[in-house]
């Protein structure tokens, strides 16, 4: 999808949220060239909870 992004559709720059626990999907994003900008705290109320978000993003250097 990032090939996609970039090269068909001409995209400079990919961003997304990850929930800071997903560990799993963190280390997927890097794998594909994303990196973590910042850290949105308790954002998102799930229940009586608050859940907080990494903001990742990629861009294209070609």
């Amino acid at each position: 999808m990032v090939r996609f992004a970039f090269e068909d559709l001409n995209f400079h720059r990919l961003d997304l949220a990850v929930y800071d626990f997903n560990q799993q999907a963190i280390k997927c994003y890097k794998d594909c060239g994303f990196e973590i900008e910042g850290l949105f705290i308790d954002n998102k109320k799930v229940g009586a909870n608050y859940w907080s978000t990494y903001n990742m993003s990629i861009i294209n250097k070609n």
